[in-house]
């Protein structure tokens, strides 16, 4: 019997690194830590919804199998179950991470940021 691509995914929870129900994060590659951390992290799922917005320089995102590229003074999200990857950055990018619980975010925006356009 083969195994579910759910099952190999990695699942992320936001209950397990906050209490709050968002967690925020000021985003800056000058070859930091931090862009290397989330390379390593993979392919994986959340449980909340992740906002990202790019003020400076470049980055790469896969989602959903998808390539998804982010130039300066852009915005894009990630729904919760997107299988996604972070891919890499240029040098001097800068911008912003959120990552909000599902329950936080009215039902009437949820079905507007799930509808497909």
């Amino acid at each position: 019997m083969g195994v579910a691509a759910k099952d190999i995914i990695p699942f992320h929870r936001l209950g397990e690194h906050t209490e709050d129900g968002f967690e925020i994060d000021r985003v800056m590659h000058i070859g930091n830590k931090e862009i290397e951390d989330a390379i390593l992290l993979g392919a994986h799922r959340d449980d909340h919804y992740i906002f990202l917005i790019h003020e400076t320089g470049s980055s790469q995102i896969m989602v959903d199998f998808d390539l998804v590229k982010m130039g300066r003074s852009s915005i894009f999200f990630v729904l919760p179950g997107q299988v996604h990857r972070y891919m890499e950055s240029t040098d001097g990018t800068t911008g912003w991470f959120l990552a909000v619980d599902t329950g936080l975010i009215p039902e009437r925006f949820r079905l507007v940021l799930e509808d497909p356009l």
